[in-house]
């Protein structure tokens, strides 16, 4: 198989412009980041300020494209999606005339079932990976990257790409059992996500024992839907407090804040409505997703 010589970053958001910073300071490869947005334009004429979870910062030099300036993609090429999935049809236009059918193409995206998503919109197959870390973008230019690790779904391919990130203290891996963490990530946004645009708090004040009732209610109905398709998870809300820690804000409260569309019909909706499909009633999910769609003026679909 030929290595991977280029990685397309396709999300110019925090997580992209995070990931991309990342690869460039690994140092293993040149990666480019992508899109449309005032991030970056930022950070092709300034650079990216790369701010760590401890303060320190770096100014990094990225190599930036928009859609149309993005090459034709081949063997050697990698495509990390990390935008949202709300912008999924837009990227997969541009991208399914770019990429090659041996180009590798891996979705980052929070929920279940966004390979299938993807693949249908691309026509091809797609790769898996979870990021389980924050990262903010509260102004143009700028990133705070937070402590976590990424996650993909066992591939040679990933494999590769895991080798790109090494040195870093972020913590990659590939994984066979993969579904589960699809699983653990989905309950942790479920919890975090909504109730952090409901409130308007950060991870932290997310993890106040008020809200454990709450937090509850909406885990165990995810856990009873992934146990009716084949997953059981160990999980709790003391644990899940354990993850929500530090200042970083979940990115559905950013998505409210700034009019964006949100992704809470591949979070607590998809569960919801896999519930439905299995004869589990999940009223809290069905709760928490209709105060997002208000707040967002979403649509159920």
């Amino acid at each position: 198989m030929t290595r991977i010589q280029r990685v397309f970053v396709v999300g110019a958001g925090a997580l992209g412009s995070s990931l991309a910073g990342l690869l460039k300071k690994a140092a293993q490869t040149e990666p480019v980041l992508v899109g449309k947005s005032p991030h970056l334009k930022a950070i092709s004429q300034k650079g990216l300020l790369f701010i760590s979870e401890d303060g320190a910062e770096e100014l990094i030099g990225l190599a930036t494209a928009e859609p149309a300036e993005v090459p034709f993609l081949g063997a050697g090429d990698l495509v990390l999606l990390a935008g949202k999935m709300t912008d999924a049809p837009f990227v997969s236009a541009w991208l399914k005339e770019k990429a090659a059918a041996d180009t590798t193409v891996v979705a980052l995206q929070n929920g279940i079932m966004v390979a299938k998503a993807w693949e249908e919109l691309l026509s091809r197959p797609v790769d898996r990976g979870l990021a389980f870390y924050g990262a903010n973008s509260l102004e143009p230019g700028r990133v705070t990257c937070y402590e976590g690790a990424l996650r993909f779904k066992h591939s040679e391919r990933t494999e590769d790409l895991c080798e790109l990130f090494a040195g870093l203290s972020l913590r990659c891996r590939v994984k066979d059992d993969f579904e589960s963490f699809v699983w653990i990530k989905l309950a942790i946004n479920c919890l975090a996500n909504p109730l952090a645009g409901i409130l308007g708090a950060n991870n932290r004040g997310l993890s106040r024992d008020v809200l454990n009732p709450a937090k509850k209610a909406i885990l165990d109905e995810v856990l009873a839907v992934a146990q009716s398709r084949g997953v059981l998870l160990d999980l709790t809300v003391e644990k899940i407090n354990g993850y929500l820690s530090g200042e970083n804000i979940p990115s559905l409260h950013t998505d409210l804040v700034r009019g964006r569309p949100t992704e809470i019909e591949y979070l607590n909706g998809a569960v919801a409505r896999l519930g439905r499909e299995k004869g589990i009633p999940c009223p809290a999910n069905e709760l928490i997703s209709s105060l997002v769609r208000y707040q967002s003026g979403q649509s159920i679909h």
